[in-house]
Order: structure tokens, then sequence, then C-alpha cells
């Protein structure tokens, strides 16, 4: 699950991959679901576990974590790429490999 320790951790997170996605949707709204549950439910939930808590387990699946670091959402479909008619799959594959490069 992304835990964010307050808003300047999550508004860089929205800048890296909300902003640039295309579920982000339109100022006016209604947004990123996933951004949404993170918002309303992360710091109720972030102390249980996967088997307490069936909304732990899902924000878990949508943005997962390395240690403390909070990786890259699930569902992330750069904006670009879709314009470029990129498909989800392949955008996953080259980003896999560009931090494969970066070790």
């Amino acid at each position: 699950m992304g835990y964010f320790s307050n808003g300047t951790e999550g508004l860089l997170y929205q800048e890296q991959y909300c902003f640039q996605c295309v579920h982000y949707g339109p100022e006016e709204g209604p947004g990123c679901p996933i951004w949404g549950a993170h918002l309303v439910y992360a710091y109720e939930l972030c102390n249980d576990t996967p088997e307490e808590s069936p909304g732990k387990a899902m924000l878990d699946m949508l943005i997962p974590t390395e240690g403390i670091e909070n990786l890259q959402c699930r569902l992330f479909y750069p904006a670009a790429a879709r314009a470029l008619g990129c498909s989800p799959a392949y955008i996953r594959k080259r980003l896999k490999e560009t931090k494969n490069d970066r070790k």
C-alpha cells in the first residue's frame, strides 16, 4: 500500500505517476479512484496486515512498496504513450528494462 508520510511526499508521487497517467482524469474530476482510495483509507489501514483487512490487501496490490519506497501504481499508463499508440504491456516492459539498466 502506498503510504505517504506528508503532503509533499504524496505530491511528489503524484507528479511522477498520477499527473502523467491517463487514469488521472480531467481537472474537474472525478480523478483516479486508486489515489482516492489511498487518501481515504491508507492512514487507517497502514498498520493492519493483509490477512486482517481485505482493504489493506487491495491497497497493497494497487500501489506496492519496497521497504519504505512507494513503487509505481499497477495501473499506471502514461498519457504520452497512449497518444503514441503504445500498449500498457509494452510500457510496463520498457519501464522494467529501464529500471534494470539503472541498477
